[in-house]
């Protein structure tokens, strides 16, 4: 992965006077396959907070560039605001890995003055590290671009991996717990939800998040307006099933039982 650096100065620019002057940032702090992208669809319909996307991910952000012109992080960030923000609030979508430098260097307050984040997490990381497999291989990632016949073929025939999906399953539990010392350290108000408690409750998801940013949100989206839709399988489920059984007790003892951070329903203080 390429350095922000590469793009945006953040270690010698300061913030110019009145920046993100009666703007919220908001951040989405999400794991890969999440369903982040079906939420923020639904909360870029709201028109209430702003389009939360992936500014800051490094594969995308000479296309962000190009279209906001900027050589220092907080020029970017305040043009995204004057473009993006509705109702005062700067939706931002993000891993761990596209800020990692920004928290390392300790300017994450300074970026995002008075933030708050939603962490996207789900609670079956199993299924998850299957899904993110099946994705990575075979190029088939979301429901709102039609995949080609090579990478459906090769979604088919994908074989079974416990060695990749123990791989992922450590990936993913790595930046969960980054996003959560990340946010102990800073005191950074916080919400976290789940995969499984926003799907088929989205309308209740999406207006929790509201009432964090303390904003009202107008009758809740549709979902069946999204273009992102639900990517699982009978094989996604099945190879979940044999993972559990076949790595029981390394997946409890390395994972499960140090995810403490993962209750139904959690509101910082």
């Amino acid at each position: 992965m390429a350095s922000l650096l590469d793009f945006l100065d953040y270690v010698h620019a300061t913030p110019p006077q009145g920046y993100l002057h009666d703007i919220t940032p908001f951040i989405i702090g999400i794991t890969p396959r999440s369903g982040s992208s079906y939420l923020c669809d639904l909360l870029m319909k709201t028109e209430k907070v702003g389009n939360p996307d992936e500014y800051l991910n490094t594969f995308l952000l000479p296309e962000v560039l190009r279209t906001n012109p900027a050589t220092d992080i907080y020029t970017l960030i305040a043009k995204l605001a004057k473009q993006q923000a509705k109702n005062g609030i700067l939706g931002i979508k993000t891993t761990y890995l596209q800020v990692k430098e920004l928290i390392d260097a300790n300017v994450m307050n300074t970026i995002f003055p008075d933030a708050k984040i939603v962490l996207l997490f789900r609670r079956n990381i199993v299924l998850q590290a299957v899904s993110l497999y099946r994705a990575r291989e075979s190029g088939v990632f979301h429901t709102n671009i039609t995949p080609h016949d090579d990478d459906l073929n090769r979604l088919r025939m994908l074989p079974f991996d416990s060695d990749k999906l123990i791989a992922n399953i450590i990936h993913i539990a790595d930046q969960e717990k980054e996003w959560m010392t990340f946010i102990q350290q800073s005191q950074i108000p916080f919400r976290i939800f789940l995969y499984e408690d926003f799907v088929g409750h989205e309308g209740e998801t999406v207006n929790e998040i509201c009432a964090f940013l303390q904003t009202n949100c107008p009758d809740s989206p549709d979902p069946a307006q999204s273009s992102f839709q639900k990517l699982s399988s009978c094989v996604n489920i099945r190879w979940a099933e044999r993972f559990i059984t076949e790595n029981h007790q390394w997946l409890y003892e390395d994972i499960l039982k140090s995810r403490t951070y993962l209750p139904s329903s959690y509101l910082s203080s």
